[in-house]
């Protein structure tokens, strides 16, 4: 008994010399977790941090886009708050969900419009709260960036999305109509990836693939629809090009077209219906 004692009392001392030293390393921060992800996710962007005193936004990139980013240590992948934003003046919302030996669970770009989006609006703490979701962790308008963010944890510097180079013969490929070059080309003429970024542009690349059957790109239509980019907002549309997805099987399409049938959006409001897709 009295060697296990010594034992936790050394696992003890351990611990809070390793987090007094990274707190100081960090400049003495209170919010360790916050803090590391913010360090973790400029080293991804090649972003700069900014002053405590800018309340809206924690990173600032190359390009002058402004990053806010919201992190939790959890156990499993779970609904959380990610507690409230009050402000919405920065472009990108990054989301970091670490397990509890530091590695990451979870991590997520989304655009500041399509975040605001999924939140809701709080009037006793006057703000909006956003929650770790399936809704907000799968949208299609969310960028996975967990392999890059893990790379990075492991000493990896891995090639920013910015950087990455178009594969040769893709677009080639998609104007002679493949399905599936189409998809991705118009993925990176949405997020601007080794092209202009360009939604309408992106859209069209989305409808040639969709009309041909490609689930994925179906969904990304029916997003665009639903947030009025690169093609006119339209709720009936967004739910059809949903729906198309939905009965090929593709999970997040299935979902998207759920939360449509509970709240009435495009189609008719179906509980019945919405907990088939769900």
């Amino acid at each position: 008994m009295e060697t296990d004692f010594d034992f936790l009392v050394s696992l003890w001392r351990n611990y809070n010399n390793a987090s007094a030293l990274l707190t100081k390393f960090m400049g003495g921060t209170s919010n360790e977790v916050g803090e590391f992800a913010e360090r973790l996710v400029a080293e991804y962007y090649d972003a700069e941090k900014l002053p405590p005193s800018n309340q809206s936004a924690d990173l600032i990139m190359a390009d002058n886009r402004l990053v806010q980013v919201k992190s939790r240590k959890i156990e499993r992948l779970a609904a959380t708050s990610l507690g409230i934003i009050r402000s919405w003046e920065f472009d990108l919302l990054v989301v970091v969900l670490f397990s509890k030996e530091g590695d990451i669970l979870k991590a997520v770009a989304v655009d500041a419009k399509n975040a605001k989006a999924l939140s809701k609006w709080d009037e006793h703490q006057n703000g909006h709260v956003l929650t770790t979701s399936k809704r907000l962790l799968d949208h299609p308008g969310s960028k996975d960036i967990t392999e890059g963010l893990q790379g990075l944890l492991g000493g990896q510097r891995v090639s920013k999305p910015e950087s990455e180079n178009i594969p040769g013969g893709r677009r080639e490929k998609a104007e002679q109509g493949d399905a599936d070059a189409q998809c991705r080309l118009g993925e990176m003429y949405l997020e601007g990836r080794c092209v202009p970024q360009d939604d309408q542009v992106a859209a069209e690349w989305f409808r040639k693939s969709a009309e041909q059957g490609r689930a994925s790109a179906q969904l990304w239509l029916g997003w665009m629809c639903s947030e009025g980019r690169g093609v006119p907002q339209d709720d009936q549309a967004a739910a059809e090009w949903f729906r198309k997805a939905a009965e090929q099987g593709h999970a997040i399409a299935q979902c998207e077209l759920g939360w449509m049938c509970s709240e009435g959006q495009g189609v008719p409001q179906d509980d019945q219906a919405a907990a088939e897709w769900y």
